[in-house]
C-alpha cells in the first residue's frame, strides 16, 4: 500500500503542510516528546528508568508514536483488550466471537448492553474488574507506576474516553 514507511510518509506530509523542512520537524518532535516524557515523570506516571529509556529512544529516532510502537507494547495492549472483551462478553451472555461480530457490524456496545438489560455503569465495573489485576501486576513488576494504574482505572470508572481527533 505504501511506497515508503507510513511514519516517514506522515512526517513528510506534516512538514510540508507546516511549511518547514523535515530536520526542523524532527527536532520539534524530539523536543516535544522529551518534555512530555519529563512532565509524565514529574507527575508520577513514569519511573526514572522508563524516562531514561524513552529519552534514549527519542534521541535515536525511535520514539514510536503513531506508526512505531514496539511489538511488546502491542502484545501487552492486545492481552488487555482480550481480557476486557472476554469479561464484557461473559457479562452480556455472549461469546467473544459473537460480541466482536456485533461490534464489527457497527452496533454500539451500549446498544448491545441495553438489549441484554445491562447498564453502562455495570459494564464499566466489569471493565474495571477485568483490568485491575493486570494493572496491579504491572505495578508490582515495575512496568508502570501506581499513579498511572490509578489514572487508567479512574478513566474507566468515570466512563471517560479519549477525545477523537478532528
Amino acid at each position: 500500500m505504501f511506497g515508503q514507511h507510513p511514519r516517514k510518509m506522515f512526517l513528510d506530509k506534516l512538514a510540508a503542510n507546516l511549511g518547514i523542512d523535515e530536520t526542523k520537524l524532527d527536532q520539534a518532535f524530539k523536543e516535544a516528546a522529551k518534555s512530555t516524557a519529563e512532565e509524565a515523570f514529574k507527575n508520577g506516571y513514569l519511573t526514572q528508568e522508563q524516562l531514561n529509556r524513552i529519552k534514549t529512544r527519542i534521541e535515536q529516532g525511535k520514539a514510536g508514536g503513531v506508526f512505531g510502537r514496539p511489538w511488546t507494547v502491542i502484545a501487552r495492549m492486545h492481552r488487555r483488550v482480550e481480557t476486557v472483551l472476554d469479561a464484557m462478553a461473559k457479562r452480556l451472555g455472549e461469546s467473544e466471537e459473537d460480541l466482536e461480530a456485533q461490534l464489527a457490524s457497527g452496533k454500539e456496545l451500549s446498544e448491545i448492553a441495553r438489549e441484554k438489560g445491562v447498564s453502562e455503569e455495570d459494564l464499566q465495573q466489569t471493565i474495571v474488574s477485568a483490568l485491575k489485576p493486570q494493572l496491579e501486576e504491572a505495578v508490582k513488576s515495575g512496568k508502570i507506576t501506581p499513579k498511572l494504574a490509578e489514572a487508567v482505572l479512574h478513566r474507566f470508572e468515570k466512563g471517560e474516553t479519549t477525545p477523537k481527533a478532528a
